[in-house]
């Protein structure tokens, strides 16, 4: 102002290289994420879905096997053959036996009296003994039994009893 010009602006400051911009991190999400919201759901959803099936189950069984078997055994009577029932049926089987034996074919007919003898008399069979009686009317065989179901492997059969007739027509 005294009549210099004015004197020249500071020099400037250096420049600062260009830098990156800042990391921007969002802000944490407030909630569940997908993990919670949709695969745990269904696997919370699928257990239960199983257990429901399962106590379903389980409970349609026992109401099967109550309904089907018996707590107490029924008495099968079978009739005492006679003499020649009994002849017949030891002649039978020794047929059956021999004709085994030689690997042949061979026609045996049995009566239902004849049968139960049989089934008496082999030890075999003696859990049937007592258990079982079989009925031959008309070419239908009528099978009337009370068997014990304590020895199968399925639970909740000790002590049960099935006591049934099974027919079928043989030609």
């Amino acid at each position: 102002m005294n009549g210099q010009p004015p004197s020249p602006p500071p020099p400037a400051a250096p420049v600062p290289p260009i830098q990156p911009a800042p990391a921007y991190y969002p802000p944490p999400r407030s909630g569940m994420g997908c993990f919670a919201k949709g695969c745990l759901t269904v696997l919370v959803v699928g257990f239960l879905c199983l257990a429901l099936v399962g106590v379903g189950g389980w409970i349609f069984y026992k109401k099967t096997f109550t309904n089907l078997t018996s707590t107490a055994p029924v008495d099968v009577q079978v009739e005492t053959p006679t003499s020649a029932q009994i002849k017949t049926a030891e002649e039978s089987r020794t047929r059956l036996d021999e004709a085994t034996a030689r690997n042949q074919e061979t026609t045996v007919e049995f009566t239902g009296p004849e049968l139960n003898y049989l089934l008496q008399q082999n030890s075999d069979w003696d859990f049937l003994r007592g258990r079982t009686r079989i009925d031959i009317a008309d070419s239908t065989m009528t099978v009337a039994m009370s068997a014990p179901l304590g020895s199968l492997p399925w639970p909740g059969l000790k002590g049960r009893w099935f006591n049934g007739t099974v027919r079928f027509s043989m030609t």
